[in-house]
């Protein structure tokens, strides 16, 4: 094999391949030059618009804060079983805003009141036939983490995903 004689005088077109790959050449695509963010100079400058600033300013976070109706409105819907997803979606709240509001109230959470030991032997009664975590969950309407959990803090075991050791 003749290596040597292919590789020791590269063609001119190999040379400028290497800095092509280079993290300053990179830098430069990446980011833009100071200067094409900047408003422009001259008679149109008189936009209004303050020099260096961005016509997209970054979006900031909106803080809403509920008032004590809503609040009250909020804990009815979770107390009637609606999920916390929809609710802070209804409210425009994070989910852990309404997460906060049942824990502070007082309010035990639905995920720890967990299954009754019927409901529990059920389930285990259908894992153990070969049903899926998921398929268990759709039967009792929960996540099939949640299903996971349950089984794993009442001592059943959980079968390895499958390709998993």
């Amino acid at each position: 094999m003749d290596l040597k004689g292919q590789l020791s005088n590269p063609r001119p077109k190999l040379e400028t391949l290497t800095p092509q790959g280079s993290h300053a050449d990179r830098r430069a695509r990446v980011r833009p030059a100071r200067a094409s963010i900047q408003a422009p100079r001259g008679p149109e400058a008189d936009l209004g618009e303050e020099k260096g600033q961005l016509s997209n300013p970054p979006a900031r976070q909106v803080q809403r804060r509920l008032k004590p109706d809503d609040i009250d409105r909020v804990l009815a819907a979770y107390i009637a079983g609606d999920r916390i997803r929809d609710i802070s979606v209804r409210f425009r709240v994070s989910r852990t805003t309404v997460i906060g509001h049942v824990t502070r109230r007082g309010i035990p959470r639905r995920s720890d009141a967990g299954w009754s030991e019927a409901e529990l032997c059920a389930a285990a009664e259908l894992y153990a036939a070969g049903r899926s975590l998921a398929a268990v969950g759709q039967e009792f309407g929960v996540d099939h983490s949640t299903v996971r959990n349950r089984f794993l803090r009442a001592g059943v075991v959980v079968r390895p995903r499958r390709g998993w050791v």
